[in-house]
C-alpha cells in the first residue's frame, strides 16, 4: 500500500496514469459546449413559439356563400370566413399569414387573396383561397394579425376537394387551349350618323370661316395711273401716220385702206364738233355739221366732194389709183390741221382779270 499524504496516494504499480488535459483539448470541449447549449436553446424557442401559436384561440373556417359547393376547380377563388374572430368592428384591419415554422402556402397548393369585411357580420372577416392544384387539398393553419402584425388567433385546417378543369377526352392536357378566332362586331349606326354630322358641320363651319376671311380680307391698294387722253387733233393725225406706214397701197387692200382714212376722219369730226359723226352716214354728217355751222362753205364741199370718194371705194367694186390714194391721205391731214382747235400758250397769255374793286375773290359779302 502506498502511502497516504494529504489525501492523495499514489498509483499502484500496474495502474494507467491520465494525462493532463491539452490546451487544443480544452478549446474544442468549450466550442461543443457552447453549440450543444446553443442548440437547446434555439429548440427551446422553437417549441416556445410553436406552444405560444397553439395557446392562441382557434377559430373554424367557413363558406362564405349562400350556397356552399364540395367540390371546387383548379383556380376557383373559393369565399371563406372566420366567424367572430374580430371580436370587435375592427375586423378589417386584421390580415392572414402563414404558421411559425410552416412551409410557404404555395408549397401547400394554396394561395390567398386581399381580405375584405364580410357582409354577414361586423366580427366575420372573410379572404378568398385559390387553388393552385387537384386533388384533397387542405389549408394549413393559419395566423390571424391585427394591424401591428401581432397574433391573435390562428385557423384551424381546411380541407376541399378540388378538380382539374382539363376534360379527361383531352388529347393534349398538358397544352394550354388556342386563342378563340376574332369575333366580328357590328358597327353602331348611330356612330356612323354622329361621325357624319359632325363631318359636315366642321366643313360647313371652315368654309364659313374662309369665306368671312376672303370677305374681310385687306384688299391692296391700286394706284391707277391716268391715262392721257390725246387731243383729237393729235389722235387723227397718229392715226393717218399708222395708215400710211401700214403699206395697203401697195399690197393692193384698198378697201381697208379707206375704211381705216373714213373712221379716222369720222372720229376726229365727232369729238371736234361734238356730233355723233362715227354713227353716221356722210349725208347726216354733213346736215349735223351744217346744222352747227361749225364749218364754211368751202370746207364742207370739200368734206362731201372726199367723202363721196372714200364711200364710192368702200360700197363698190371701183379700184383707186394709187395716187388718188395718197391724195386722199393727204387731204385729210391738211383738213385736220386747218379745222383743229388754236393751241393757247401759257407763257404769252396776259395776267387773270383782277375783281372790281369792293368785291371779295371768295365770294364774300363786300
Amino acid at each position: 500500500m502506498a502511502k497516504q499524504w494529504y489525501s492523495f496516494s499514489a498509483p499502484e504499480p500496474g495502474e494507467n496514469v491520465a494525462k493532463p488535459l491539452s490546451r487544443k483539448s480544452w478549446i474544442s470541449k468549450i466550442i461543443l459546449l457552447v453549440a450543444l447549449t446553443v442548440i437547446q436553446e434555439g429548440g427551446v424557442f422553437a417549441q416556445g413559439e410553436d406552444a405560444g401559436f397553439l395557446n392562441l384561440p382557434a377559430y373554424d373556417l367557413q363558406w362564405d356563400s349562400v350556397n356552399p359547393k364540395e367540390e371546387v376547380q383548379v383556380g376557383d377563388a373559393v369565399p371563406l370566413k372566420i366567424a367572430g374572430s374580430g371580436a370587435s368592428s375592427a375586423s378589417s384591419e386584421l390580415s392572414l399569414a402563414p404558421a411559425p415554422g410552416s412551409p410557404d402556402l404555395s408549397e401547400s397548393g394554396w394561395s390567398i387573396l386581399p381580405s375584405s369585411p364580410s357582409q354577414g357580420g361586423p366580427t366575420d372577416f372573410t379572404f378568398k383561397a385559390v387553388p393552385m392544384k387537384e386533388g384533397s387539398l387542405t389549408l394549413p393553419a393559419l395566423a390571424i394579425q391585427d394591424k401591428e402584425g401581432k397574433a391573435i388567433g390562428r385557423t384551424r385546417p381546411f380541407s376541399l376537394k378540388v378538380l382539374t378543369s382539363i376534360q379527361p377526352d383531352d388529347p393534349k392536357p398538358k397544352e394550354p387551349a388556342p386563342a378563340e378566332p376574332p369575333v366580328s362586331l357590328s358597327f353602331p349606326i348611330w356612330v356612323v350618323i354622329l361621325i357624319t354630322l359632325l363631318g359636315v358641320g366642321l366643313f360647313v363651319g371652315l368654309g364659313f370661316l374662309l369665306y368671312r376671311y376672303w370677305k374681310n380680307r385687306p384688299k391692296p391698294v391700286v394706284v391707277e395711273t391716268p391715262v392721257r387722253v390725246l387731243p383729237e387733233d393729235e389722235e387723227a393725225l397718229s392715226e393717218l401716220l399708222k395708215i400710211e406706214n401700214a403699206g395697203w397701197i401697195e399690197k393692193g387692200q384698198f378697201k381697208t385702206y379707206y375704211f381705216r382714212v373714213s373712221e379716222t376722219m369720222k372720229n376726229y369730226i365727232g369729238r371736234r364738233y361734238r356730233c355723233d359723226a362715227l354713227e353716221s352716214t356722210t349725208r347726216e354728217m354733213l346736215l349735223l355739221l351744217e346744222h352747227k355751222k361749225g364749218l364754211d362753205d368751202l370746207l364742207l364741199d370739200e368734206l362731201e366732194k372726199n367723202f363721196e370718194a372714200l364711200d364710192l371705194v368702200k360700197f363698190t367694186d371701183f379700184v383707186p389709183s394709187d395716187s388718188e390714194s395718197k391724195d386722199l391721205l393727204d387731204w385729210a391731214r391738211k383738213f385736220v390741221l386747218k379745222t383743229r382747235k388754236p393751241k393757247v400758250d401759257v407763257s404769252t397769255a396776259g395776267p387773270a382779270p383782277s375783281l372790281p374793286a369792293g368785291q371779295l375773290g371768295t365770294g364774300g359779302a363786300p
